[in-house]
């Protein structure tokens, strides 16, 4: 994923006013710190925001958060227990397409009024982050929790008995009791796997949609419809991963709002507070985690953090996409990456070009986007990167799909079951497919006036869906189930090896040459594309009937035309 040195530089957001220092040394990063504390001696006062406390506009805002919130845990538990209710084979993937659409129309009607946070996480990063004062944010979760609160009494008054006890109010749960074949059983997701996903889904989260309303530049490029639709889509897409791949009946998914597990668990009670802290700490942790990540303003560091977790969601997502009984799955998962690869794509640009695959960091250092070192080190985070997201992927995936999918690697062979295909024919689909994302996006994200044409999210758009279609046709084309589609990312088919090997190894070199056989002859070719692109010659005089008619009149052999005057 790659994007031109314009995209590419660096920004200055609402974060702290500086413009960004990719390779600052902590020492100097201190002495800015310290430098810009002696200049503005009332940053702390200004960081509690105590007169907020006082503040009738705070308060009246603060109003829209209870609102929203209470109106958000309403629908989101009545859109939970209908899409269960209802006799569709595919009741996450209903139930997470209602959800993104639920969320961007609450965020369209309160962000004009309290900035649209209408979830604890999202005030408490922005406290951190510095675009919103603690007073402010310590209110605004206050009217979150109380809106939690009146949701779900608001759902107990109108749903049945027999309803609210099968489904605790539409709480959030890690484990449930039921009957077994001797006695009353417990069934659910561990607290170890339960806080991990909780922490990722809400670092993910953080990361791939609010990073782009924390800043002001992004946010006035995209607009407001646009920044909640990537919000609401993004929520929709994890509330689908983690009620999916942990194929754990007793577990209600990723929290990602503790306002919202706190309503049905003051309201119902009983097994609703057993654990309930994880839906707390979980979202605290990534909040912290997605603020230190802010103050350090490093591409490398960038491209570590977006590869970890571009493979985390879009590994999950595709197995998630597999598992699910949709009749055309093979078209399914085209469609995920085709959105994941968007919306980071979205968020890293402006930050580190966007790359977070070696293939779009060798194709930039080979066109001078940018030097050897950086390429280096940008590839050296991706790799650990897809370690991190697989470690991840490992702790929270159940060992049955862990088995059955190789962790999400990159495979040719299969395991053992399946012929799959040979090293020759993945080498020349790697080969191939990497072309032509290299063709048809990396030639419009390099080029810098296109690039400023179209906008940032056309050309996103274009390298996100050539990604896709290269994916959907290397997993068709073949017919063979034991190859895993081409990898268009050897960082991405590294981690996995590392982790799980086995099978993971055989023929892994091809998921390395195709690609950067790829770059070498795309580079090539890339020096033959006219730099002044196609130009049309006023009133197509060298039109073929205009040719042919100069030719019969006897103009000669030279086949000119003379312009009209």
């Amino acid at each position: 994923m790659a994007a031109n040195s314009e995209l590419a530089g660096d920004i200055e957001g609402e974060y702290g006013g500086n413009r960004v220092q990719p390779f600052a040394t902590p020492k100097q990063e201190q002495r800015l710190m310290d430098e810009e504390k002696k200049q503005n001696p009332s940053t702390w006062k200004k960081i509690l925001g105590f007169e907020d406390i006082f503040s009738v506009k705070v308060w009246r805002a603060s109003m829209a958060e209870l609102l929203g919130t209470a109106v958000l845990v309403f629908a989101l538990d009545t859109i939970v227990i209908s899409s269960i209710q209802t006799d569709t084979k595919t009741p996450n993937l209903v139930m997470s397409t209602l959800v993104a659409i639920t969320i961007t129309i609450l965020l369209l009607a309160t962000f004009p009024i309290s900035g649209g946070h209408i979830n604890p996480l999202v005030s408490f990063a922005a406290a951190l982050t510095g675009i919103a004062s603690f007073s402010r944010a310590a209110i605004y979760i206050l009217a979150q929790c109380v809106g939690g609160i009146f949701g779900a009494l608001a759902l107990k008054a109108v749903v049945t008995n027999k309803i609210a006890h099968n489904f605790s109010l539409g709480g959030c749960t890690l484990n449930v009791v039921v009957p077994g074949p001797d006695g009353l059983v417990e069934i659910g997701l561990g607290t170890r796997q339960a806080l991990w996903l909780e922490i990722i889904c809400s670092f993910v989260f953080l990361f791939a949609s609010v990073w782009m309303a924390f800043d002001s530049r992004q946010a006035k490029a995209l607009g407001r419809v646009t920044v909640c639709i990537v919000i609401g889509t993004v929520l929709g897409l994890l509330v689908f991963v983690s009620t999916t791949v942990t194929a754990q009946k007793g577990y209600a998914g990723a929290g990602l709002n503790p306002a919202r597990c706190l309503g049905p668990a003051l309201v119902r009670g009983g097994h609703l507070w057993d654990r309930h802290w994880v839906f707390w700490a979980g979202p605290a942790i990534a909040c912290v985690a997605f603020a230190l990540y802010t103050k350090m303003w490093r591409a490398a560091f960038t491209e570590l953090v977006a590869t970890a977790f571009l493979v985390f969601t879009l590994t999950t997502s595709i197995i998630s996409c597999l598992d699910s009984h949709v009749s055309e799955q093979k078209l399914l998962v085209p469609i995920a990456v085709f959105i994941i690869a968007f919306l980071f794509l979205m968020v890293t640009v402006p930050l580190s070009g966007g790359h977070m695959s070696p293939v779009f960091t060798f194709i930039a250092a080979l066109k001078g986007i940018v030097t050897l070192a950086r390429a280096a080190t940008y590839v050296l985070a991706q790799c650990l990167g897809s370690i991190v997201g697989f470690l991840i992927i490992n702790s929270v995936m159940s060992h049955n799909a862990a088995r059955r999918y190789s962790l999400g690697g990159c495979l040719i062979a299969g395991n053992g079951t399946s012929a799959g295909i040979s090293a020759e024919t993945a080498l020349i689909l790697e080969f191939t497919c990497t072309f032509v994302v290299l063709f048809v996006g990396v030639t419009i994200a390099f080029d810098k006036r296109r690039c400023k044409e179209l906008g940032l999210v056309v050309v996103c758009a274009i390298v996100a869906g050539a990604m896709a279609i290269a994916v959907f046709v290397s997993i068709t084309v073949t017919q063979k189930p034991g190859y895993a589609g081409v990898g268009l990312n050897p960082a991405r088919c590294l981690g996995p090896a590392l982790l799980h090997g086995g099978p993971l190894w055989k023929g892994h070199w091809v998921f390395w040459v195709g690609p950067f056989l790829a770059c070498v002859v795309y580079y090539g070719f890339a020096k033959t594309l006219p730099e002044e692109g196609l130009v049309w010659e006023d009133k197509f005089e060298h039109d073929i009937i205009n040719l042919a008619r100069v030719w019969r009149n006897g103009t000669g052999t030279s086949c000119h035309l003379q312009r009209k005057k």
